[in-house]
């Protein structure tokens, strides 16, 4: 196992949103799968301190944005930033929040 796979130990699910139209002109916001990947989770830290409900997630490149969650142990995680981290490296992480 190389050194990045052995950091992606956590198995997470990827939505998406999907806006629908119905018949007479309304729209619904429905979550669709994407996936499952491993991925790293970390807790932000901000001035030493846990950031309460941030996390930063880490996998392998893939499409991800603002219109998508991740699913990790039983809670939801809103996508707030995508920070690439380099074409080299094979990752992008992201930083997503706790749906309420």
């Amino acid at each position: 196992m190389d050194e990045i796979s052995g950091s992606l130990s956590e198995r997470v699910s990827i939505e998406r949103l999907d806006a629908t139209r119905d018949a007479i002109g309304g729209s619904s916001d429905v979550w669709l799968a994407e996936g499952e990947v491993w991925a790293s989770v970390l807790t932000v830290r901000a001035d030493g301190l846990e950031a309460a409900g941030r996390w930063r997630v880490t996998m392998r490149v893939r499409s991800i944005g603002f219109d998508r969650r991740i699913g990790w142990r039983g809670r939801w995680l809103r996508v707030v930033a995508v920070e690439d981290a380099g074409e080299r490296s094979g990752l992008v992480t992201v930083v997503a929040e706790d749906e309420r």
